[in-house]
């Protein structure tokens, strides 16, 4: 293997571990689905792009398609995994949308008995 195509690789491992590691940062930080989105589109550019017959664009395609499956693999992990969805609380906890509304119908009840409650004034 000549050094030229040593360096190649060496570029095309670097950007596939750099592609993870940048769809690992948008399923954290982005909406659900959106790793699965930006990969369908980058495996779609790849796809249809043609390599005009040298080599170095036919390895930039396949680097891309490379890491796009990568990405697609993700996406669908990170859809699969469940709801990350909900409010986090002052002490840091992770409350889901029925926790929440339970405690807005207690803190409703609450304050209709204390409006119902009669007054001593009277």
């Amino acid at each position: 293997m000549e050094t030229v195509d040593q360096s190649f690789v060496a570029i095309a491992v670097g950007v596939i571990v750099t592609a993870l590691i940048l769809f690992y940062l948008v399923s954290k930080y982005a909406p659900k689905g959106a790793v699965l989105g930006v990969a369908a589109c980058l495996y779609v550019v790849s796809v249809s792009l043609p390599s005009f017959g040298y080599r170095e664009v036919g390895l930039v395609w396949s680097v891309l398609r490379l890491a796009s499956i990568a990405g697609i693999i993700l996406g669908a992990i990170d859809a699969w995994k469940g709801s990350r969805g909900g409010v986090q609380s002052v002490a840091g906890e992770q409350k889901d949308a029925t926790e929440i509304f339970e405690a807005e119908v207690i803190d409703t009840e609450s304050e209709q008995e204390v409006n119902r409650a009669p007054s001593s004034n009277q």
